[in-house]
């Protein structure tokens, strides 16, 4: 069976602010501190992990406008963390160690997500601001059949992209983005 999927690529343009999400993370005393998020979404996920990828915590936040937390680690040896921060547009992760009875925050990165629009079978691809990393775009079936493959390096401008699925047959569809060690899934419906 051959499926075909056009592919039309739109004009970048620069995408100031895409999210008014904003944290921030201080030490607040003895292996614990404080984070503080302001312009939240409606769904927002904040997950600690330690170096080997295993969740050591993790808690919805919905329908607040902001919120302040303090976080105690004391239960934590020394080492290396990642806590991160992600509502529909943006992954925020950010860096941190305990060393004693510090915290030491050292690395924030952002990671914003692909948004998607449907208008009968083209697929509107809209990425911010990416500074040049390596977005990688599949399109699978119900059946988790890849119909299309492709990677994408971005602009710091950000990128969009149009995808023509009017060569294939109506129904459920996912495109699965994957950037920056993220894996990112919005389901679509083809109507043809």
């Amino acid at each position: 069976m051959s499926l075909l999927v056009g592919l039309t690529v739109l004009s970048t343009m620069s995408i100031a602010s895409v999210t008014d999400l904003q944290a921030n993370v201080r030490f607040a005393g003895e292996k614990s501190f404080a984070l503080y998020l302001n312009g939240l979404s409606t769904n927002v996920q904040i997950v600690l992990e330690d170096q080997d990828g295993r969740t050591l915590y993790k808690e919805q936040l919905k329908n607040l406008e902001n919120f302040a937390k303090r976080y105690n680690l004391s239960n934590l040896p020394n080492g290396e963390y990642i806590l991160t921060i992600e509502d529909e547009l943006i992954i925020k992760s950010i860096d941190l160690s305990i060393e004693g009875n510090l915290v030491i925050f050292e690395e924030e990165e952002n990671t914003f997500k692909p948004q998607t629009t449907t208008t009968n079978s083209i697929v509107k691809i809209n990425m911010p601001t990416m500074n040049n990393s390596e977005l990688k775009v599949a399109i699978k079936d119900i059946n988790d059949y890849v119909v299309f493959e492709e990677v994408v390096i971005t602009r710091e401008e950000g990128l969009k992209r149009a995808y023509d699925l009017s060569k294939i047959k109506a129904g459920e569809y996912k495109f699965i983005f994957y950037t920056n060690g993220y894996k990112v899934i919005k389901p679509v419906r083809i109507e043809n």
